[in-house]
């Protein structure tokens, strides 16, 4: 649904150009509430003792499964201390799915149909694994923006070449990283957009079966979104915080 057509923010008389941060922030509020559940749950299980997960599908044990793969995808990642840039990685990546998913709902709108809400994250994301590789090199982590450019033990001349070099390399970097939040949000904002464009076209052409086809389409696409977003980032911080370089 498009922001200003027949939603709940139209129904309280909200202007139109603060839907999408509205909507953004009823994103922001479910999974708070659901995270304040989630986590008075574990304090009850750990009181009681209670180790094996319950018989049953429930949203805490999807919650913890969902958990744990990021757990260890940092680990493989990253190594043993990828674990503390697990609230980071894993909260955008729910944050993210919650703002796709809630697009599918009659009354509510997809705040990541909106580009800038999109940037805004990436721009965090940007400036996190920034401050991460700071603080893991200090001013050394810009050497990784000259490729470790220039190396020591040769003459002169050599080491003046591989200093313009390094400076044409840094130039470089900065343009690449640069463009990486924008990179980000693009990918995000058009594949949810021409997702729900198609949802309204199916719509439109056979009301039942087609809708249906592609909403499960447009359920995929949300999670693999989610995912994508959040293992770049993954890769991002491994890169900042890497010695190998």
């Amino acid at each position: 649904m498009s922001a200003g057509q027949h939603s709940v923010y139209d129904l309280i008389h909200l202007d139109h150009s603060y839907h999408y941060a509205a909507a953004a922030g009823l994103s922001a509020a479910v999974l708070t509430l659901a995270g304040l559940a989630i986590r008075s749950k574990a304090n009850l299980k750990l009181e009681a003792d209670e180790v094996l997960p319950d018989g049953r599908w429930t949203f805490f044990n999807t919650m913890v499964e969902f958990l744990a793969y990021f757990r260890k995808l940092l680990q493989d990642m990253i190594g043993q201390d990828g674990e503390k840039y697990l609230p980071i990685v894993f909260g955008t990546f729910l944050l993210i799915l919650t703002n796709n998913l809630s697009g599918f709902i009659p009354g509510l709108i997809s705040p990541s149909e909106n580009l800038i809400n999109n940037l805004s994250m990436a721009l965090f994301v940007f400036l996190a694994y920034q401050f991460f590789g700071l603080k893991e090199h200090g001013l050394h982590y810009f050497k990784q923006f000259t490729g470790g450019l220039p190396p020591k033990g040769y003459g002169l001349g050599v080491s003046i070449v591989l200093s313009v070099v390094a400076v044409m390399v840094f130039f470089i970097e900065v343009i690449g990283h640069i463009v990486r939040p924008f990179s980000l949000s693009l990918r995000l904002w058009g594949t949810v957009t021409g997702d729900h464009a198609l949802l309204s076209v199916a719509t439109g052409v056979m009301p039942l079966v087609l809708p249906m086809l592609a909403m499960i389409l447009g359920l995929l696409v949300s999670v693999v979104q989610a995912l994508v977003f959040s293992l770049l980032s993954t890769v991002y911080i491994k890169l900042a915080v890497s010695h190998d370089h």
